[in-house]
């Protein structure tokens, strides 16, 4: 008897009793060519129909449908921005819920929320949607200086051989009408790169960054530099006691399964995991990542093991997204893998800097791939994928009978019972 604006008339349950001159009676079971009904406004409204010429009648309650919740499903692709652009909010989408129960996700526009960057930093983005206020934090860089022309754009790439001015090797004859040893073959292009060096177009994880390297070539900030780590930690910084419950959700009870996972919830998600007696002291010296916060703690005690780097420019960037590659190296080192010279992976070449620690976490069963031997490195992790991976360093089975604390995901999920197992 209670209906929302919009439904129709459900008259399931609907009996009538009939009364005959004979003063026998009977009991009839309405259907929809009975009575039929569809609410267009708010209020108490009488049903009225007629059954063998009598007028019979009954009340319900129409109310509106109303938004209940509107949380951020998905932020935006781009969370990085120098000083002076606007947001793009290409990929940012919300998930309403109605007081009917039903949900819809809504593409952002520049309509719903735009800004325009004016300093350096960590920024909230707020804005309303159906009188819910929302945001989404992105980083902001000063922009970035002009290239020294006098330097190369790639310092790999060895001095150009058409123009030898004078041989590196003095006792090979000079012939500069015939350059056709443009390098001195005994000297290593860069002494100072290990043996495996990853490729300069290859994109190196942010946990890797050494402070002194040089600025990228690009207009878009990226480290150019990679600390190679050529053995893993010899022994695991993982806590095995740990079976269950060490996954939180978010306040408004959703676990957002499918949302990329971020840098700061990495290191959140890590240091639960990691060994008390090993996890050491420090302090979080990033200029974006302040005392008191949730963050705070892991982001200082994972930098002081050497399992997360920041930027060579003093910041952390909590906020920017994880992929699937830097996941999988992350679990090999704090689990103390040795490095595996193959991937097992078509899209892993063994030249790629993640191919050692995502062969290692193969070896081990952590990580699977998509069963047409792709891995897809690059990918962000989403928070599901990433729990599925713990569960199997720790040995947890999924739970799909357990309760369910989230609003957000269902039995219907391929990892539902991953998700609770995970869950505190």
């Amino acid at each position: 008897v209670s209906y929302f604006v919009g439904e129709s008339l459900d008259v399931a349950g609907l009996t009538l009793e009939v009364t005959y001159s004979d003063n026998s009676t009977k009991t009839v079971t309405a259907d929809a060519d009975l009575v039929s009904k569809t609410f267009d406004a708010a209020g108490k409204q009488d049903v009225e129909f007629t059954y063998e010429g009598i007028d019979v009648s009954f009340a319900v309650e129409v109310k509106e449908v109303t938004v209940t919740l509107v949380t951020v499903l998905t932020p935006p692709s781009k969370v990085s921005y120098f000083v002076g652009e606007s947001l793009d909010v290409a990929g940012l989408t919300l998930e309403v819920t109605y007081s009917d129960g039903t949900t819809e996700t809504v593409v952002a526009d520049a309509d719903l929320v735009s800004k325009t960057f004016d300093a350096a930093g960590t920024q909230n983005v707020s804005f309303i949607y159906e009188g819910v206020n929302l945001s989404f934090e992105v980083e902001v860089e000063e922009a970035a200086e002009p290239e020294d022309p006098a330097e190369p754009e790639d310092p790999t790439v060895p001095a150009e051989p058409e123009v030898p001015a004078e041989p590196e090797d003095p006792t090979v004859p000079v012939e500069p009408e015939v350059p056709e040893v443009p390098a001195v073959p005994t000297v290593p292009a860069e002494p100072e790169v290990p043996a495996v060096p990853a490729p300069p177009s290859v994109y190196y994880p942010p946990y890797y960054y050494s402070p002194s390297a040089a600025p990228a070539p690009s207009a878009t900030p990226a480290p150019v530099a990679v600390e190679v780590i050529e053995t893993a930690p010899q022994a695991s910084l993982l806590d095995k006691t740990i079976t269950t419950g060490y996954a939180s959700g978010y306040p408004d009870s959703t676990v957002r399964p499918d949302s990329p996972i971020t840098r700061y919830e990495t290191a959140s998600l890590i240091f639960q995991l990691i060994d008390a007696a090993k996890k050491g002291q420090g302090s979080a010296s990033f200029r974006d990542v302040p005392d008191g916060q949730w963050y705070t703690s892991p982001v200082a005690a994972l930098t002081s093991l050497g399992v997360l780097h920041g930027y060579e420019n003093g910041e952390f960037r909590g906020s920017l997204q994880i992929t699937r590659a830097e996941f999988a190296a992350i679990i090999a080192q704090v689990e103390g893998l040795e490095p595996v010279a193959e991937s097992g992976f078509l899209d892993v070449p063994a030249s790629s800097w993640a191919a050692p620690w995502i062969g290692a976490a193969r070896s081990k069963g952590y990580i699977s791939g998509y069963g047409n031997g792709l891995y897809k490195p690059n990918d962000p992790i989403t928070r599901a994928e990433a729990f599925s991976i713990v569960n199997r360093v720790l040995g947890i089975e999924p739970k799909p009978n357990a309760t369910n604390p989230f609003s957000d995901i269902s039995s219907k999920h391929w990892a539902y019972g991953i998700v609770l197992a995970a869950a505190k």
